[in-house]
């Protein structure tokens, strides 16, 4: 599968779970030295650092999840990581 198929799966995303779930789930926030938001999050699984810029909903963070890490849906199905909420044992 080249880039292109890969990122029109990213666009056509699974509709077991919602983009806001996918991105809850494999991403942390990342918070300045006064607690506060960044617009930075760190993905769960490979330490990445992504940007959700204001209004754009999840779509930056999903399509990374999406073409960077294939097994994500059985991952989150996975009973011990669902309940840990980490995708690192």
């Amino acid at each position: 599968m080249d880039r292109i198929d890969t990122l029109l799966q990213a666009q056509r995303f699974n509709e077991k779970f919602s983009p806001k779930q996918v991105a809850q789930f494999s991403f942390k926030r990342i918070i300045d030295g006064n607690d506060d938001p960044t617009g930075y999050f760190e993905c769960k699984g490979c330490g990445k650092t992504r940007k959700q810029a204001a209004a754009t909903g999840y779509s930056n963070l999903t399509s990374h999840v999406c073409c960077e890490h294939a097994t994500y849906e059985r991952e989150m199905e996975a009973p011990a990581i669902s309940a840990t909420g980490t995708l690192i044992p």
